[in-house]
């Protein structure tokens, strides 16, 4: 019995023993991240049966030997196929089946009993046989190794497998030295072989569980760099997926305003070469009109004061057309008309006049009433095209009452207009309201953005509303229709010195 031995022999097993079975199991429980769990189980487990079993066959030449021999080898075969079921795991190969890794064991411990108990087979004997089949086991176990290794080429396999061939190779030479030159398999006989067997499978526990312990850190850490890898391709993915999305959002946003654009300006195309052309031929013929005229007037000096009078008009209108050629002029070409402050309300009472006694000759009746605060408020607009803008649709108005096709209706034709200071796009905007009691807006014409060729008169080519729009536009102002008992168009301007409004589609 080892009790038998010296004191520190006995200390010293003990202490192998202990670390033997402590090592595996610490190892174990500081993997608390294990890649696979059942794995890491098996490996430590194994171990530490293994290492019990080395205790109990120290034991195994006191009481009941046959049976304490019969547990050891069920251990060590157990604990043996534990580690290779963790390595094919680990290698994500079909683990070691439920039978064989408890039938085996049971096989083992029962044949040990029949060779002992029955057959009367010396311990030595019985263990150096079990010792050739437990280096056959772990010739397994390092071919499994270098499978593992194949997988991933991690360093700490190389050195599980190194210490598992080096364990067999001990292994067989225990059992090598008994049957040719007699040197005792057993451990307390501390034969040179039993010693060097000792001394290796310590060894081999040792470093085994240190090397499954890194190997499973390493994948881990593997994993867990996998894993950051994977959120940071979804990252960039999402990013790179959120960026497609804002631009192809941008692009559908400038495929909408083309849409729009190429709505509103549908044959405008051909309509700027055609504008062009006009108004090169009308500044001809209004430049050769006021050399005429201008020359007429020095013609007729005092002889006629009622012809003066006539041709000054004239020469007055030449001009003001002439005025109001070059602003408009301006916004088709550079897209921006010049503005200066305008006191809106002062122009509508300027053309008071000539509105309302065009609404005399077709028998329709006009009202203008200017809210107080807007009677003095200022707008930056162009003079010249705010007057064409109201005279635009004050005639709109007009034409749509005088209309052959109302027939004799008994209600009078009535146009008002109506000027206050009203909230619009976020800022304070003069709004100018011309409504009338005609038929109204056609309603796709209420439903679609302002464009060319879209009017409710059959001489009309929906020209003035459009130009109406961009002007108002370039000054950041807008134009509204609706029906409500009649047309009523709304234009807004905004007041002088206001915030520019945020861009409108």
């Amino acid at each position: 019995m080892p009790f038998d031995q010296h004191p520190a022999t006995t200390t010293l097993m003990f202490v192998s023993l202990i670390l033997m079975c402590g090592i595996p199991l610490a190892s174990w429980l500081t993997l608390e991240k294990a890649e696979n769990p059942t794995a890491a189980k098996h490996w430590f487990g194994g171990l530490a049966l293994n290492a019990c079993a080395s205790f109990l066959l120290i034991l195994s030449t006191g009481v009941m030997p046959a049976l304490m021999q019969a547990v050891a080898h069920a251990m060590t075969g157990g604990g043996t196929l534990m580690i290779g079921d963790a390595l094919r795991r680990s290698n994500h190969l079909t683990p070691v089946s439920k039978p064989l890794l408890f039938g085996f064991p049971a096989v083992l411990g029962a044949s040990t009993l029949v060779s002992v108990g029955l057959v009367g087979v010396d311990f030595e004997t019985l263990r150096a046989t079990y010792l050739l089949l437990l280096s056959a086991l772990f010739v397994w176990l390092v071919f499994e190794t270098i499978r593992l290794h194949q997988r991933y080429g991690y360093r700490s396999v190389l050195l599980i497998g190194s210490m598992l061939a080096v364990v067999s190779l001990a292994t067989a030479s225990r059992s090598f030295a008994y049957f040719a030159f007699g040197l005792s398999p057993l451990l307390p006989s501390f034969s040179l072989t039993a010693t060097a067997g000792w001394v290796t499978n310590l060894s081999g526990v040792v470093l085994c569980s240190f090397g499954y312990w890194s190997f499973v850190l390493e994948r881990f850490h593997e994993t867990d760099l996998d894993a950051r890898q994977k959120i940071a391709e979804a990252k960039a993915r999402a990013e790179q997926a959120e960026a497609d999305r804002e631009a192809l959002s941008r692009l559908i946003e400038e495929r909408d305003e083309m849409i729009l654009l190429n709505s509103r300006m549908t044959g405008l195309s051909g309509a700027s070469v055609f504008g062009a052309g006009v108004i090169h031929e009308v500044n001809q013929y209004l430049e050769a009109l006021t050399a005429r005229l201008g020359a007429a007037d020095l013609l007729a000096l005092d002889q006629n004061p009622t012809l003066r009078v006539q041709l000054s008009e004239a020469l007055e209108l030449t001009e003001t057309v002439s005025a109001s050629i070059r602003p408009l002029r301006d916004l088709l070409v550079a897209g921006k008309p010049k503005v200066e402050p305008v006191e809106v309300a002062g122009e509508v009472a300027g053309l008071q006049g000539v509105i309302d006694s065009e609404c005399v000759r077709n028998g329709i009746v006009l009202e203008v009433t200017v809210d107080p605060t807007a009677r003095h408020v200022t707008c930056a607009c162009d003079r010249v095209l705010l007057r064409r803008i109201i005279i635009n649709l004050a005639t709109n108005a007009i034409q749509e009452l005088a209309r052959k096709d109302r027939g004799a209706r008994a209600e009078q034709g009535r146009i008002r207009i109506d000027i206050d200071v009203s909230p619009a796009n976020g800022q304070e905007a003069l709004r100018i309201v011309f409504s009338d009691n005609g038929s109204g807006f056609p309603p796709d014409m209420l439903h679609q953005p302002l464009t060319l060729l879209k009017t409710n008169r059959h001489d009309g080519i929906g020209l003035g509303l459009v130009l109406s729009d961009m002007v108002l536009r370039s000054w950041d102002g807008a134009l509204s229709l609706e029906n409500e008992n009649g047309a009523r168009v709304s234009m807004f301007i905004p007041l002088a010195g206001a915030p520019a409004a945020a861009h409108r589609d």
